[in-house]
């Protein structure tokens, strides 16, 4: 389902142009800003990202938020590409959870 629906922006009228459109305008410049972040922040990434080179990706974030104000910690999903939240669920919210546990930020539940 998530494929069919990630596809739809692809069949709809005007989308090359509008991509083209977009790419040339530059885009969000969203690693400019990054710097700015003042909070802790997890990176998950899926060991086996087809899209873009997930060590690299992830070396920069901790670099460059290191050099802020921000602490970033790392967490890697096997067996999983670029989307981990859609290609593994259960693996990636239990990273989430862990994280946000350990930082006081969600009570623990007895089982």
């Amino acid at each position: 389902d998530a494929m069919r629906i990630g596809r739809l922006s692809v069949l709809t009228e005007g989308w090359a142009d509008s991509t083209v459109d977009y790419m040339l305008s530059g885009g969000i410049a969203v690693s400019e800003r990054i710097k700015e972040l003042s909070m802790p922040v997890l990176g998950i990434f899926g060991r086996q990202d087809g899209i873009v080179e997930p060590a690299p990706v992830a070396d920069r974030l901790v670099r460059e938020l290191s050099s802020g104000n921000s602490h970033v910690d790392v967490r890697w999903v096997e067996d999983c590409g670029h989307v981990p939240h859609l290609e593994q669920p259960a693996d990636t919210a239990g990273l989430l959870t862990e994280w946000l546990q350990q930082r006081g930020l969600l009570e623990t539940t007895a089982a």
